[in-house]
């Protein structure tokens, strides 16, 4: 749970962050055919409609960066799990499942499904995600017996949640508090489970929920009206059932988590997909966003996704099933960054707490960091009568900021002030319930300056009712000024404005709820987040706030030669680490690792003419603990996507035994150290999959001998294979065969060996390679992996290699699969490798 301690690491000291006299002067970059000699797929990271040209952003400088250093902080920490089973309020034997966490006014209530057989929906509620404090039952209308997966929207002053008795069917419940009581207002609506409601900025509402192949949506036409068609999202998992759909929109990109297969499976996993519409998504280009099968946590599924308390950073919250009729609530921080769709995570180890605004009060009182005119105090809120006003007590001087405001029973044009210098000199986002409109006002030495009103999105062709609970925020970015209201995007406006104070004014009178300020906007606030590691860590989170190079929608970081780039992190074990580095350029770079000011690492980064690529950096010793790492750009010139952080482990040469697996499910047996695939009484079919090693081997060879024993076969080996699973309710191989991540070399009777990518699907061809492997003989098999390149040898003889540079898989164990085939494997034997066979 919740911890508060000292840590003996980290806090930033910026030396200086230098500004480079050098400007960027390329606007795009040229795009070569890919090469027939590489294996990419950078297309895939394309998004039509959402990306804008391929170009720098010039309105930054470069920024040279130096090296920080690090000393001490008070740091508050959380470790995952928050919730579960053994909790005295959760369901007894069940746990939190299906989680869901609505924001509203300023704070966090947690919904999750009831335990079968059971009736009532019951309620936490929390300030910074991380502590809840149990709410009670929200409802115990029949209509929520074995409620699957509770979601609540607030809308105009009601709350209405949808949820699925058992799974079959909808209904529409109603409430005017967020602790309820919510009453049924619908008959069962039908439409599977885990219908998710996403208000889009145009004040559409759509209605997405759980479907065999795909996850489906429709538009609405009331809160409570289901009746429009079904439409195909276009994803799915696996093309097989899936479930657990939630949307969020960012920057005109709208983000889709899912998942699937089945609540049983250690493989149950989040995928991500992004979409220029609500209507039609496409999936991330690292296919799975949260999955691990191993201990302490896994069976990761059915997440929702909720502004954090800075009301910048975004959190996931997700179950594990790690013990059987225990489902655990986890919650770790996501950047998002179009197709560049990160949880960073899953977490197990202590991690930052989620950072709340620099001001903040929920107006019970008055609160010490503003200053108040016309104002009182009553009915545990404050109270602007005519002419009121709350100003922060200083300017905010930040160059980013978001801020947000909840009024309610307010008369008309009462709003935000932002940029406050005086009574003569400031602004206003006004409000007025007549026009339905915002209006952003400046004024100027008592006149004004600027005046241009937005009509405020209706649903339903309904008007907002002022007198309940309304939300209007800001987002402040240099000039550009972006204004929310209820969450939705209005309208974003370039002005230049004075520094000044922020707060509310109000031409009438005016109830304040929740009232915050963050120094962040834009997702900046990640900067100043310890990413986790193990994990990737996106580019961008970087702590300078220099140029960056947009491309298919997607936000990479400028290096020139010389450029540092910080990273705060939080290592959860003391280790040696191989570091991915994706990244596109057009001239040879070369990269070194920092921590402390040690050099742990330097790796060449080859011109790839602008292709997305990837180049590893092995064995990087870290230590555990909260700290910075910086890369330094020592030559050329680069634009960085990504850094994946993978615990690695030593190859050491031996003979493997047989029986000393670490994973295996299907119909393997071991007899006298000779390991045998063989049809199964029960099913007539052999199938199944079987590793050996360690997950964190990073380059080697493995040989061993194998053959073949029926004509009909497709069978092989999995090299950097990771996060194997059963699929099905846990107990069917053959529904898992490809639930691994990982190659597989796979010998088919009919077309020779084949080379499959596999992330938890099949997935793609690679390669593919002529071959005759005669049945009953026995076949000797080398497979040669060093980074992204992998060589086959057969018989002594150069089968084919083939180079993976399109987010490559790393790391990883090796071992066998396959399905109806007879094989037999014997003389297996593994050995570090640092150069390829002659």
């Amino acid at each position: 749970m919740f911890n508060k301690r000292i840590k003996s690491i980290f806090l930033l000291f910026l030396c200086a962050i230098l500004i480079g006299c050098e400007q960027q002067t390329n606007s795009s970059q040229t795009e070569s055919e890919e090469s027939s000699s590489a294996i990419t797929s950078e297309e895939d990271f394309s998004l039509e409609d959402v990306t804008s040209e391929e170009s720098f952003e010039e309105s930054k400088p470069d920024v040279i960066g130096e090296f920080l250093e690090e000393t001490d902080v008070d740091l508050e920490t959380y470790t995952n799990y928050l919730l579960d089973g053994y909790d005295e309020n959760a369901w007894e034997g069940y746990g939190i499942g299906d989680p869901f966490v609505m924001r509203y006014n300023g704070k966090y209530y947690l919904y999750s499904s009831t335990k079968d057989w059971n009736t009532g929906i019951k309620v936490w509620v929390s300030d910074d995600l991380v502590n809840w404090k149990y709410g009670g039952y929200c409802s115990t209308d029949e209509a929520t017996f074995s409620a699957y997966a509770p979601e609540v929207t607030y809308y105009n002053g009601k709350f209405y949640m949808y949820t699925s008795p058992a799974g079959k069917g909808h209904y529409v419940l109603e409430a005017s508090n967020p602790f309820g009581p919510f009453k049924a207002v619908t008959d069962n609506l039908g439409n599977s489970i885990d219908g998710h409601v996403f208000i889009d900025d145009n004040g559409k509402w759509y209605f997405y929920h759980a479907a065999e192949g795909d996850i489906s949506v429709k538009e609405m036409s009331s809160p409570s009206d289901l009746s429009a068609p079904d439409l195909s999202t276009g994803v799915s998992v696996s093309g097989g059932w899936t479930e657990g759909p939630m949307v969020i929109k960012k920057d005109g990109v709208y983000y889709l988590t899912y998942c699937g297969n089945h609540v049983w499976s250690k493989g149950y996993r989040i995928k991500g997909a992004v979409g220029s519409s609500p209507l039609e998504f496409t999936d991330i280009a690292d296919n799975v966003l949260l999955l691990n099968t191993d201990s302490p946590f896994y069976g990761l599924g059915h997440s929702s996704t909720v502004l954090g308390p800075n009301m910048d950073t975004y959190y996931i919250v997700y179950h594990s099933f790690s013990r059987t009729g225990r489902r655990r609530m986890h919650v770790d921080a996501l950047s998002l960054n179009g197709k560049d769709f990160t949880v960073l995570g899953p977490t197990s180890t202590e991690q930052q707490m989620p950072q709340m605004p620099q001001i903040y009060t929920d107006s019970s009182e008055l609160s010490e960091q503003f200053t108040y005119t016309n104002a009182k105090l009553g009915s545990g809120a404050v109270t602007l009568n005519e002419g009121g006003m709350m100003l922060t007590r200083e300017a905010i001087t930040t160059d980013k900021y978001t801020a947000e405001i909840n009024l309610y029973k307010m008369g008309d044009d009462t709003g935000m002030v932002f940029s406050y210098v005086d009574e003569n000199n400031y602004a206003i986002a006004s409000l007025n319930s007549n026009s339905q409109t915002l209006t952003v006002v400046i004024y100027e030495n008592g006149k004004k300056a600027f005046e241009q009103s937005v009509s405020l999105p209706k649903s339903f062709n309904t008007n907002y009712d002022f007198k309940k609970l309304q939300s209007l925020s800001l987002k402040k970015d240099g000039n550009k000024y972006s204004f929310y209201f209820n969450g939705l995007l209005l309208k974003t406006f370039e002005l230049e404005l004075q520094i000044g104070k922020f707060g509310i004014k109000a031409t009438d009178y005016a109830m304040i709820g929740y009232t915050a300020i963050s120094f962040s906007s834009d997702g900046s606030s990640l900067k100043n987040h310890y990413k986790p590691i193990e994990g990737k860590i996106p580019a961008i989170t970087c702590v300078e706030d220099g140029q960056t190079y947009n491309r298919y929608g997607i936000s990479y970081v400028v290096m020139k030669e010389g450029f540092i780039r910080n990273y705060m992190v939080n290592v959860g074990e003391t280790s040696t680490y191989d570091v991915e580095i994706t990244y596109c350029a057009q001239s040879d770079a070369v990269l070194e690792l920092y921590k402390g000011g040690i050099c742990l690492g330097t790796i060449s980064l080859p011109a790839n003419s602008g292709a997305v690529s990837t180049a590893a950096l092995r064995n990087a010793n870290l230590d555990v603990g909260f700290g910075v790492i910086s890369f330094k750009l020592t030559s050329g010139a680069t634009n960085v996507l990504s850094y994946t952080f993978t615990k690695s482990s030593d190859v050491t040469k031996e003979n493997i035994p047989l029986n000393s697996y670490f994973y295996m499910d299907g119909t393997w047996k071991i007899v006298k150290d000779t390991l045998i695939m063989e049809a199964s009484r029960r099913e007539d079919l052999s199938h199944g999959k079987i590793l050996y090693g360690n997950e964190g081997f990073g380059n080697y060879a493995v040989e061993t001998d194998i053959t073949f024993c029926s004509q009909n076969r497709s069978a092989g080996m999995i090299i950097r294979g990771t996060n194997p699973s059963l699929g099905g309710a846990g107990d069917d191989s053959l529904a898992g065969r490809y639930f691994f991540q990982g190659y597989y070399i796979c010998f088919d009777a009919e077309k020779g060996v084949l080379v499959y990518k596999v992330n938890y699907e099949r997935g793609e061809e690679i390669a593919s390679f002529d071959a005759v492997v005669e049945n009953n003989v026995k076949h000797t098999l080398r497979i040669e992996a060093i980074d992204k390149t992998i060589k086959i040898i057969l018989n002594g003889e150069l089968l084919g290699e083939f180079e993976d540079n399109y987010l490559p898989f790393l790391n990883g164990a090796f071992g066998f699969t396959g399905v109806s085939t007879s094989v037999i494997v014997d003389n297996l034997s593994v050995e570090p490798i640092s150069e390829f066979s002659k």
